[in-house]
């Protein structure tokens, strides 16, 4: 830029020292102006020249230019480099976190007594209120004051009514089977209660062949009850003495003998 100026002035000084130069001249009325025209264009050339050469100063600079960018991204990657060197050594520092204090925990020495083994412990006994026995629950008296079998029973006045009374069973042969009927039992209690009744048939060799349950109500001022146990019948497989086996509240009360023989 700088030469350029430079050129400038000399051209301004070479076109002024034609302006004086060309006052006598243009007196002397022989110099052909040809010749003029023609200086006149010999100096319009010589600026361009120099606009010319000064356009290929700034290439030159330029180039000159381009490794300074060079050196500038370098130093920039060194710049970088440092920064993440930076980086890494504080995450180093935050990792490592801050050290925890230690805690020391005093001894109190404290008395603790001798603790005793199982040989020296003893069973502590309970001692058992004696209840009076008046008061203590007494289990109903039942007492069977008959049995009677027959064919079926009916109610009357009087308590059931047997309709064809047995006193046993006879069979053509044996084995064989006996066929329905009806046990009517007297029973009475000595308070008022609900019991439960069950009754059963053994035969000869004590295995049970049939068995019937149920329960009677109890008035507690010994009135007489009668019950009526229906059974569907029993296999005979021999002759002889069969058992009926009567129990109140899982109690047996009483044991009424039934034959079966042959015609």
């Amino acid at each position: 830029m700088i030469a350029k100026i430079i050129r400038l002035n000399f051209v301004f000084g070479m076109a002024l020292l034609l302006v004086v130069g060309a006052t006598p001249v243009a007196a002397d009325s022989h110099e052909p102006p040809e010749k003029e025209k023609k200086d006149g264009e010999e100096q319009a050339a010589e600026p361009a020249e120099g606009e010319t050469e000064g356009e290929d100063e700034p290439a030159e600079s330029s180039e000159s230019e381009a490794p300074s960018a060079e050196d500038d991204a370098a130093d920039q990657g060194d710049d970088l480099d440092q920064a993440a060197e930076g980086d890494g050594a504080d995450d180093g520092k935050k990792a490592e976190g801050p050290s925890l204090p230690s805690i020391s925990v005093p001894n109190l020495n404290l008395p603790v007594g001798s603790v005793p083994g199982v040989d020296g412990l003893k069973r502590q006994s309970v001692e058992r209120e004696e209840v009076p026995e008046r008061r203590r629950l007494k289990q109903a008296e039942y007492t069977v004051r008959k049995v009677v079998h027959a064919h079926g029973h009916r109610a009357s006045a009087r308590g059931c009514a047997p309709t064809g009374r047995l006193e046993g069973f006879k069979v053509e042969r044996f084995p064989s089977r006996i066929q329905e009927f009806s046990s009517c039992v007297r029973l009475s209690a000595d308070r008022a209660v609900i019991a439960r009744l069950a009754a059963r048939i053994l035969n000869p060799r004590g295995r049970e062949v049939a068995d019937a349950s149920g329960e009677v109500s109890f008035d507690g001022r010994g009135t007489a009850v009668d019950y009526v146990i229906e059974w569907v019948g029993f296999p005979a497989e021999r002759p002889g003495t069969y058992e009926i086996v009567l129990e109140l509240d899982h109690k047996e009360v009483a044991r009424f003998p039934l034959e079966v023989s042959a015609e």
